[in-house]
């Protein structure tokens, strides 16, 4: 099997960590398209944490999400609160995945993380997301649609944040007698999206034209991470200012597109949201560079130089438009 694939493909070097981020995403999505989030999110990640339990994993860290905080309204939101009340299919799946790593680590001491993301961005963006999108539209001169009249707010999280935090958990897992545990990953700021849209407009140098909606099925109106349990884990910790990685991923857009509309259209039309069976083989190649990855020996926290996420994504080549 694939999963199998990735565990043997260190070149005979036992897996000692594993970073599982392949998902099947969107919330929206997973109301037209149940099936798929069932078969990725739940399937797919009990097929991958097995696997690390029969290798002797050390660690395993995976990727929740916000969204598991569902009909919560007290901000911001902590890990002790209750999340039984989701609002969305994609959710419920990212709940399910807490649930399940829990139990091995109840049932066969397995160490799991779940970090839970708020609103990721930074350069090689998801397509189907605001930034991208937003920035988009700004710059072919369509409109944006904003939802709740424009009222929702977001815990926007820059994309280094997060791999700084997954790296530096890989060598500190829980050493609770059940070794499971579950971490808030954000910025601790709860913005309007009307403010990203002002943001945007600056960097950019023009005005957005703006189509007011209802709120949708699935959103929250609010997010905001508190994140006491991730700085008793890994000490006091900066994170990106929104106002500094706008223009990060503007300048980014820009190199990658120039703000042609045939390549954005292209690369809209290859969103994770309107994919089918791409995902599982997609996940299946994120597994097993993770696998590999996770084999190699993790130095000493102080003696650790990571690089940035922004860095890098920038050495990778560049994907094709179409």
């Amino acid at each position: 099997s694939a999963v199998a694939r990735a565990f043997s493909a260190g070149g005979g070097q036992r897996v000692e960590r594993v970073v599982h981020l392949a998902a099947q995403v969107g919330v929206r999505h997973s109301i037209q398209h149940p099936e798929m989030y069932v078969r990725a999110n739940l399937v797919g990640f009990s097929n991958v944490i097995e696997a690390a339990r029969r290798h002797d994993v050390e660690h395993f860290v995976y990727a929740s999400s916000s969204s598991v905080y569902g009909a919560n309204t007290t901000l911001p939101f902590c890990e002790s609160q209750p999340t039984d009340h989701p609002l969305s299919l994609y959710a419920a799946t990212k709940k399910s995945n807490e649930l399940v790593a829990r139990s091995y680590s109840h049932l066969f001491a397995l160490p799991t993380t779940g970090l839970r993301l708020f609103t990721v961005y930074g350069p090689w963006g998801r397509p189907d997301m605001a930034f991208f999108q937003f920035t988009e539209s700004i710059l072919n001169g369509r409109p944006i649609r904003l939802f709740a009249e424009g009222r929702l707010r977001r815990d926007f999280t820059y994309i280094d944040d997060v791999a700084a935090a997954f790296v530096d958990l890989l060598d500190r897992p829980a050493s609770s007698q059940v070794p499971a545990r579950i971490l808030n990953v954000g910025s601790h700021e709860s913005v309007e999206v009307r403010h990203l849209v002002a943001l945007l407009e600056a960097e950019i140098g023009r005005k957005a034209v703006l189509e007011f909606h209802p709120m949708q099925d699935g959103d929250m109106m609010n997010t905001q991470a508190d994140l006491s349990a991730l700085t008793e884990a890994l000490g006091p910790r900066v994170s990106t200012p929104l106002e500094a990685g706008v223009p990060r991923f503007v300048q980014w857009y820009r190199d990658d597109y120039g703000g042609r509309v045939d390549d954005g259209e292209r690369r809209l039309s290859q969103s994770p949201t309107t994919s089918t069976t791409a995902d599982l083989s997609d996940a299946a190649q994120v597994c097993s560079h993770a696998a590999i990855a996770a084999s190699r020996p993790v130095e000493p926290r102080e003696q650790r130089s990571v690089a940035s996420g922004e860095q890098q994504l920038r050495r990778q080549p560049r994907r094709p438009a179409s």
